[in-house]
């Protein structure tokens, strides 16, 4: 179910976002392409799928995207907690970007 929402929200991203079609194209070829059986195997490819999409778009909107996600950074954490923090903000922020909802 959770695949299937995240294939049609990328679908619906080349409609938006022509000059990502083929990059998306490509990921649902291929990391998408089989329907994981575990979450965690989900959310690896919800998060390469994000990060690829990332890298796709032009430096300067990669460079706006990288800057939302640092905000709110705080120091009392661990590295890893930090590490795990900064992951999941940076692909809220590409979300925010695309216009994609959660998945």
């Amino acid at each position: 179910m959770r695949h299937a929402r995240l294939c049609a929200a990328l679908r619906a991203l080349t409609e938006r976002e022509a000059a990502l079609a083929p990059r998306v194209h490509r990921l649902l070829d291929t990391v998408l392409a089989c329907v994981p059986r575990e979450p965690a195997a989900m959310d690896q490819q919800e998060a390469w799928a994000l990060l690829a999409l990332l890298r796709a778009l032009p430096f300067t909107e990669r460079r706006t995207v990288w800057r939302d996600a640092r905000t709110g950074e705080q120091q009392l954490m661990t590295a890893r907690a930090r590490r795990v923090a900064r992951r999941f903000r940076l692909q809220a922020a590409v979300r925010r970007r695309l216009d994609m909802k959660e998945t």
